[in-house]
């Protein structure tokens, strides 16, 4: 059986739970069995024959010897049990009750099997037999009963199951919602069992979260604030700088500084962003390779995503940018779906990245040995938040020549 079929056939937590309650009552009965079978039963029967054997006995003394019918008749019809009386000086001259079994075998004399005890007493005109059903057979009605008995049981139990385990559910739902970006979410704490302080634990983890990304956004907005205002001081004050030479030199590298404060505060505003849409990429894909003339390639029916649209087209905007100042044409775009998710690949046919560089390329202010100076090194890095951002992956992939960037994405 594949591995996929397999995960998808099997119960969740609730049915483990539920075959878990059926197999220990199912272990429970058998072993209880076993030991009623092997211990209980057989001094239970030593017991019982003879208190049967004793009031066979007074049945058989009351009955006469030889035994009247008629009374036989009545006794076997109020008691539920069948008589025999066996002649022994003429044959022919013995009877049997209605009840009676109509064939019998001597070993099954004075012994109970399938239900019915079968014993003897000897008189002295012959024999008397008696059988006694110690159990109806299972009919039809008594079959369905029971099944629907057993029915309604696993269903209480499946019910009990779910309310027992209705933190397990808050806590999915909670873990969705923090998965979202929802770090206000909190669960409800009602309650003093073992999930309920999982519970509790749930909303203080979440409460530090949402209290450390607040002050690193204070932060931020502090340090944007701090840096931008003397660098505005400075660039005014170039202007009344008479050395033109160096104030052009200096000009550039505050240019440079803003540049790079805007791209990580970008950075990180666009990747802890938490609104949400359905996004066609195969149209922004269209759209990008339509204006800088690359071309596309898709499988007949993409499926769309779960993100943000502005996010998308700024990561795959500076892919291509990046393809076509740092590669070679052609550049190409492909669009296509693989176990569930959706596959970007953007290759270029330049002189590619070595093994040792596939990682460092997405670490921020890094560029490759050789390049050109142009540019700050967070273009890949901003990529790589945003899409993780969107709970994707982005990697160099494989490819013959050239570099290849292959993001998936997961279908909406």
């Amino acid at each position: 059986m594949p591995l996929s079929l397999a995960k998808r056939i099997a119960p969740g937590l609730f049915g483990k739970f539920l075959i878990l309650m059926i197999g220990a009552g199912f272990l429970i009965s058998m072993l209880l069995g076993l030991y009623w079978r092997h211990v209980a039963q057989p001094q239970f029967r030593g017991d019982f024959h003879g208190h049967i054997e004793y009031y066979q006995q007074l049945m058989a003394n009351e009955l006469g010897d030889p035994p009247d019918r008629r009374r036989a008749e009545d006794i076997a019809s109020r008691l539920n049990m069948g008589l025999k009386f066996e002649n022994s000086s003429a044959p022919n001259a013995g009877w049997q009750t209605k009840m009676f079994p109509q064939g019998y075998e001597e070993k099954q004399v004075n012994h109970i099997r399938k239900g019915q005890l079968l014993a003897a007493v000897k008189i002295p005109s012959g024999r008397l037999l008696f059988s006694m059903r110690m159990r109806g057979e299972i009919e039809g009605i008594h079959g369905v009963a029971m099944g629907a008995i057993v029915v309604a049981v696993l269903f209480l139990a499946w019910l009990v199951s779910r309310r027992l385990l209705k933190g397990v559910r808050e806590l999915r739902a909670g873990m969705a919602a923090i998965e979202s970006g929802r770090l206000d979410y909190r669960l409800d704490t009602k309650g003093t069992d073992e999930l309920t302080g999982l519970k509790r634990s749930f909303n203080s983890m979440t409460a530090n979260l949402e209290s450390m990304l607040r002050d690193r956004d204070r932060l931020l907005a502090d340090v944007s604030h701090e840096l931008r205002s003397p660098l505005t001081r400075l660039k005014v004050a170039l202007e009344f700088n008479k050395d033109k030479k160096s104030a052009k030199t200096l000009r550039a590298e505050i240019a440079g500084m803003q540049t790079i404060i805007a791209a990580l505060l970008d950075t990180e505003r666009l990747a802890t962003s938490s609104a949400e849409d359905t996004i066609d990429v195969s149209a922004i894909l269209q759209s990008i390779c339509r204006e800088k003339k690359i071309p596309f390639t898709k499988n007949k029916s993409a499926p769309t995503v779960k993100g943000s649209a502005e996010k998308l087209r700024i990561v795959l905007r500076n892919l291509f940018e990046n393809a076509l100042k740092h590669g070679a044409r052609p550049v190409t775009a492909e669009l296509y779906t693989e176990t569930g998710q959706l596959v970007i690949r953007i290759a270029d046919a330049g002189a590619g990245i070595t093994e040792a560089e596939k990682e460092k390329i997405f670490l921020p202010f890094y560029r490759t040995p050789g390049t050109t100076k142009t540019g700050y090194g967070l273009g890949l890095y901003m990529a790589k938040k945003i899409i993780e951002s969107m709970r994707g992956t982005i990697a160099v992939a494989q490819s013959a020549a050239g570099t290849t960037i292959e993001i998936r994405l997961r279908t909406a």
